[in-house]
């Protein structure tokens, strides 16, 4: 569901990055760890993001996100190697 999802917002590619996760349950007083994913994506802004959030929190239940932003993407061709 999450690949399916993420291919139709994001058409061009993605990578989804299967790690094991921690977080603090308030409730419990205490860590819990689960599987967790990170899911890379490109987008030209933080409101380009939101439909995809959207579908992604009412497809798994989950109340929010988190959400790390890098510099601007660019891609970058390696030509022929020069000969000597």
């Amino acid at each position: 569901m999450l690949r399916e999802i993420t291919e139709r917002h994001f058409p061009d590619g993605a990578s989804i990055v299967h790690a094991k996760g921690r977080w603090f349950d308030p409730e419990r007083k205490a860590f819990v760890s689960e599987e967790a994913r990170q899911v890379l994506v490109c987008a030209s802004s933080r409101k380009a993001l939101a439909p995809w959030c959207a579908e992604l929190a009412s497809a798994l239940d989950q109340k929010e996100f988190m959400i790390v932003q890098l510099g601007n993407a660019f891609s970058f061709r390696a030509g022929k190697k020069r000969s000597h």
